[in-house]
């Protein structure tokens, strides 16, 4: 992939069929995934033919797909007249758009990502768009703390261990800029009065760490909540509902 030109891959079928019953099959894919979406390639998966595996394959970020639930192979002819008089996602409820057509409203609530790792970083940015919430990316405890300042994130996805500035201590100062600006003389200004409405804004810690000692840690550095890798997709998605939904209720 390095070496030729490539701009389109095929999942071959074997691999789809297998979604629903090979769990390290899925987290395998999902890398594939990222690292085709970085070198924009396009992603093919072969051998739809149920409901499921189209909205899995959606949900993890593969833009296209073939297979006998669309259609069997057929002449030109017959093609044209399918897709001029009936719809071919008809036996699919609800398809789920592709990750890049995702679009989201102006008001819909921002998540900060932070993870140094470049792949799990994509993947839970594409997690939390998919659940119909902006975004906005750091690969470090540095980098959090300025995005914070710069766009007062509505709730951070927070990864433990990094280098350098690490997710026990970034949650310490991300707590600590809040209590400064909760405090500050421009109480009356509208962005005060926002800031006071939402303390605290919450922090899910994102982590490989499950010893009691680690999650003590977490919640006395001010973390709302704590998840462990690796990451259950679907719950994640369940607390981003849950927290987002008191946060803004």
């Amino acid at each position: 992939m390095h070496r030729f030109p490539v701009s389109s891959l095929k999942i071959d079928a074997r691999t789809i069929n297998r979604l629903d019953i090979d769990a390290n099959l899925a987290e395998w894919l999902k890398s594939l995934i990222v690292m085709a979406h970085d070198l924009s390639i396009d992603l093919v998966a072969m051998g739809i033919e149920t409901a499921f595996q189209h909205r899995r394959t959606c949900e993890m970020g593969v833009t296209y797909g073939q297979g006998h639930g669309f259609a069997k192979p057929s002449p030109v002819a017959t093609v044209t007249r399918l897709l001029d008089h009936s719809n071919p996602f008809s036996f699919l409820p609800e398809p789920l758009p592709p990750s890049s057509a995702m679009t989201h409203a102006e008001d819909a609530p921002l998540v900060l990502v932070v993870d140094d790792d470049r792949s799990l970083r994509k993947l839970l940015t594409l997690a939390v768009s998919q659940a119909g919430y902006r975004t906005i990316e750091a690969s470090n405890g540095g980098e959090a703390l300025d995005l914070y300042q710069q766009h007062h994130p509505d709730l951070v996805l927070l990864d433990a261990m990094m280098p350098e500035v690490n997710g026990f201590t970034c949650c310490r100062q991300l707590r600590t800029l809040q209590a400064i600006e909760a405090h500050s003389p421009s109480n009356s200004s509208a962005f005060a009065v926002l800031t006071q409405q939402k303390q605290p804004f919450p922090i899910l810690m994102i982590t490989a760490l499950d010893d009691d000692n680690s999650v003590e840690q977490a919640f006395a550095a001010g973390a709302t909540d704590y998840l462990t890798k690796p990451i259950n997709w679907s719950i994640l998605k369940q607390r981003l509902r849950k927290i987002l939904s008191v946060d803004n209720g």
